[in-house]
């Protein structure tokens, strides 16, 4: 694996920190762009370009320009003053794999890694089990 030079070293060794930054944002209502599929998987994401964003994106991405130059044009291109964050989760992806996957819990408005979020349906399909056998 080749490391980009934009991404904080801590980026690749704490998968969960790129979790708390997308959540970060989306709770603060730094979101600009937000469709994920039914199923809780990414579809695409934008942060409004703005200081406390910016702020954000840095527990991550050291150069924000180059990060944006990297992926211009190969995702949906954010609206004007915003920030893709495709890029970011694809390459989260790439980097922690597939259990590390960011997942959006509609229930719980929280993003979190793809292991929990299918943890946590296997334990509500156990608990609703328990429940029908009594």
């Amino acid at each position: 694996m080749v490391k980009k030079a934009f991404y904080k070293e801590e980026f690749y060794l704490r998968p969960h920190l790129t979790i708390s930054v997308f959540d970060r944002i989306k709770s603060q209502e730094l979101d600009r762009d937000f469709e994920m599929y039914g199923s809780g998987e990414f579809l695409f994401m934008a942060a409004l370009d703005s200081p406390a964003s910016r702020e954000i994106l840095s527990d991550v991405i050291i150069d924000l320009e180059a990060y944006q130059e990297y992926y211009k044009g190969a995702y949906s291109e954010a609206s004007p003053g915003a920030i893709s964050l495709c890029g970011l989760q694809d390459e989260h992806r790439q980097v922690h794999g597939n259990a590390k996957e960011l997942m959006w819990d509609e229930e719980r408005q929280t993003f979190m890694s793809a292991e929990s979020f299918f943890a946590d349906d296997e334990e509500d399909y156990e608990s609703e089990n328990d429940e029908d056998e009594r």
